[in-house]
C-alpha cells in the first residue's frame, strides 16, 4: 500500500511545522519544513478540484532559504497531476534534508517518490488536511485505492 503521512506542529497562529512521511512499494523517506497555515490551507482546498488542472497542478513546497554558500532549499514538496486517460491521478512527493555546509560536508540525502491515487481518494485527503491544520486531528493520511 502506498501512503502520505502528514503531521503538523503549530508555532503561532501563522505557521507551523509539517511532516511528511511517504512510502510506496518498499522505498520510503521523511521530511519537515516549515509553512503558513494559508498557504497549506489553499494546498488542501486545491485538492477539490475536478479535474485537477494540468498546467498548474496543486502543489506546495517550503525548506529554507539562500545563504553565502547554498542557493534555497526544497526540503518538502508534494505534488498532484493528473496521470492517464482514466483519471488516476499521480502523488509526487519530495523530501530532502537541510544543507548548512554543502551537500558534501553533510551528507545530503533527498528522495522523490511517486504514487497513483484516484480523485476519491484526493476528496478524503483534503479535509484531513484541513482537520490537521486546524488542530482537529493529528495527522492527515493518503492512502491510494488498490
Amino acid at each position: 500500500m502506498d501512503v502520505l503521512r502528514l503531521r503538523f506542529r503549530p508555532d503561532d497562529e501563522w505557521l507551523g511545522e509539517l511532516t511528511a512521511s511517504v512510502s510506496a512499494e518498499g522505498f520510503s523517506a521523511v521530511g519537515t519544513a516549515w509553512f503558513s497555515k494559508d498557504d497549506l490551507r489553499k494546498f488542501a482546498e486545491s485538492l477539490s478540484a475536478f479535474p485537477l488542472p494540468e498546467e498548474v497542478p496543486p502543489s506546495i513546497s517550503g525548506g529554507l532559504g539562500a545563504n553565502e554558500t547554498n542557493p534555497p532549499q526544497e526540503v518538502v514538496a508534494i505534488r498532484f497531476e493528473p496521470h492517464d486517460a482514466r483519471g488516476m491521478v499521480r502523488a509526487t512527493v519530495r523530501l530532502a534534508t537541510e544543507i548548512w555546509n554543502g551537500k558534501e560536508r553533510d551528507l545530503s540525502k533527498e528522495a522523490t517518490i511517486r504514487f497513483i491515487v484516484t480523485y476519491g481518494d484526493l476528496a478524503r485527503f483534503g479535509p484531513a488536511m484541513r482537520d490537521l491544520i486546524e488542530g482537529l486531528a493529528a495527522e492527515a493520511v493518503l492512502t491510494s485505492t488498490p
